[in-house]
């Protein structure tokens, strides 16, 4: 918990779109997401319990067709309480 989180997907063709997905709803981040060449990376910074869940990509082209990637599952654990030593 607390920590960034990161998913990255890579895809060929011309003018590529590329949507995250969570649960299968568009993320609620919005397309939170960094578009390099051929892959797009979604970030998600200081990770809580709330982001855990499925993540998928969704990739189009401008021709309309499109594919899905394979669904991840992220993995969230609540952080441990720190007992600080004094003296």
């Amino acid at each position: 918990m607390g920590n960034d989180a990161v998913s990255s997907v890579v895809a060929t063709g011309d003018f590529l779109l590329y949507a995250w997905y969570f649960h299968g709803r568009l993320d609620r981040y919005g397309l939170n997401y960094q578009q390099v060449g051929s892959y797009a990376t979604l970030d998600l910074a200081d990770v809580q319990l709330d982001d855990a869940g499925v993540y998928s990509a969704r990739v189009s082209e401008s021709g309309g067709d499109s594919v899905e990637s394979v669904p991840v599952t992220l993995s969230v654990a609540p952080a441990l309480p720190h007992h600080g030593r004094t003296g």
